[in-house]
């Protein structure tokens, strides 16, 4: 018995040697679409990634996983690190239980050293403009520019130097009565422990 669809049976051959169709099957004479496993089919998308966060609350600073980028011997900010900033930026929003940032302007030892001071300091104020604008507090942000004071590489080569040309963002915890002890960040950024800064036992015991 023909079936009473021919020019679609041929269609649905073609088709099927090329795209993801259902199987047909043949019964008493008729075309049946959609019994039986589909044909040429890619395997089914994975689930879409969650984009990795690049800014993470450390217990001494913002951990930043890409650097804010300027242009060459200018306090301005690329817009290549616009979407860093505003993920700063919401990072800062969303711990108001910070005390206060250091936005610390670093470069490496190239050049004059006053100029690089200079630069840095102008850089860290660009980060903390650019923060303000994005919504954070003006007074949680302090800008500090230290040049080449504190390398975190050597400036003996060309990775190292572009290692120290960077910012980072120190949390300041307060210090003296009604505030933990605490350590300005600097190049180690971090808070003293409890036998720093304690005074000496006549024993000479530590």
């Amino acid at each position: 018995m023909r079936s009473r669809y021919p020019l679609f049976g041929i269609f649905a051959a073609l088709l099927s040697a090329t795209a993801c169709v259902p199987r047909y099957t043949q019964f008493h004479g008729e075309t049946i679409v959609g019994v039986g496993e589909e044909l040429n089919c890619p395997p089914p998308r994975p689930p879409p990634q969650r984009p990795r966060r690049r800014v993470t609350l450390g217990k001494e600073r913002l951990e930043i996983n890409e650097k804010i980028q300027f242009a060459v011997n200018q306090a301005v900010i690329l817009p290549a690190s616009s979407s860093l900033l505003d993920e700063i930026a919401q990072t800062l929003k969303e711990h108001p239980e910070l005390p206060k940032i250091e936005v610390q302007g670093h470069s490496s030892s190239e050049g004059d050293r006053n100029k690089n001071k200079t630069l840095s300091q102008a850089r860290a104020e660009a980060v903390v403009k650019a923060l303000t604008d994005r919504g954070v507090k003006n007074e949680v942000l302090t800008p500090k520019g230290f040049g080449s004071e504190n390398p975190v590489a050597s400036n003996d080569t060309e990775e190292g130097r572009e290692k120290n040309r960077r910012v980072e963002f120190v949390i300041v915890y307060p210090e003296g009565p009604g505030g933990p002890r605490g350590r300005r960040g600097g190049p180690e950024g971090r808070r003293p422990t409890d036998t720093e800064g304690a005074t000496p036992r006549k024993d000479g015991a530590k």
